[in-house]
């Protein structure tokens, strides 16, 4: 039979083990991450057909046109749940 210290030295090793694999596994997953985000600039890139600053720019302008819609957006679905219409205020879709 195996002593408790022989098994907790067992587990030890197969704990680094799979530490080490883990960390090994992320550095992979990082550097796939990173070569993913590469080739989604690329098709941005390609799709507006801007490089560089030009579509940096471009990228950085609509996302600020997006906040502003955003700002000046209608209420929302959860809010005008049971509301036939805009106009009347009715916030219990229930109440009658």
């Amino acid at each position: 039979m195996i002593s408790t210290a022989e098994k907790l030295s067992r587990l030890e090793t197969k704990i680094e083990k799979r530490k080490a694999a883990i960390a090994e596994e992320t550095k992979k997953l990082n550097a796939d991450l990173a070569e993913y985000d590469k080739l989604c600039l690329l098709a941005l890139a390609d799709k507006f057909k801007l490089k560089g600053k030009d579509l940096f720019t471009a990228i950085e302008r609509e996302h600020e046109q997006l906040e502003k819609l955003k700002e000046n957006a209608p209420a929302s679905d959860a809010e005008t749940l049971g509301q036939t219409s805009f106009f009347e205020s009715k916030h219990d879709p229930y109440e009658d």
